[in-house]
């Protein structure tokens, strides 16, 4: 079965039939975390890099914590080792954080800051990053076959697994 992390969604999964997604991955990012050993893993879509970057007048009446990527990637690091994954064994993919102006510095660069903020937060929990295709001025969509931890990218009309 295919499932959908949309925007502030995650998906997690040991079920071999099924394969988790995320699409139109502009400035966001897709985390995947997988372990090959287990065959389990989980894929998280968040939108905004730090939850401490926004007013807390400007939240929705719930808060999301998946919205962001330094709440969230903890949240499925937590879920992806309640289905029996070791840290050890985890691989790390991240996909997505597209940057559409012409300033990599500008203060909007979200993907960018995105990205970096992964990359912060995977150091904080001691998860090595695996591969990742992040930046542009591209959109993507990523899929995650969970039998196999094979990840297929999507962009431009064309597909390509994303390898180590």
């Amino acid at each position: 079965m295919h499932h959908l992390a949309k925007i502030s969604e995650m998906c997690v999964s040991k079920n071999p039939e099924d394969t988790l997604g995320a699409f139109g991955l502009g400035s966001c990012l897709a985390i995947i975390l997988y372990d090959p050993q287990l065959r389990a893993g989980g894929i998280l879509h968040s939108l905004l890099p730090r939850l401490s970057n926004v007013r807390k007048e400007s939240l929705p009446r719930q808060e999301q914590p998946l919205m962001f990527v330094d709440q969230g990637l903890p949240l499925l690091f937590k879920q992806v080792k309640a289905l029996g994954a070791e840290p050890k064994h985890i691989e790390v993919y991240v996909v997505g954080g597209a940057t559409f102006t012409n300033d990599e510095n500008d203060l909007f660069a979200i993907g960018l800051r995105n990205f970096v903020t992964a990359c912060e937060t995977l150091r904080r929990l001691k998860l090595p990053l695996t591969a990742k295709e992040v930046g542009g001025r591209i959109s993507r969509t990523v899929r995650l076959h969970v039998a196999t931890g094979r990840i297929v990218v999507q962009s431009g009309g064309k597909e390509h697994e994303l390898c180590k």
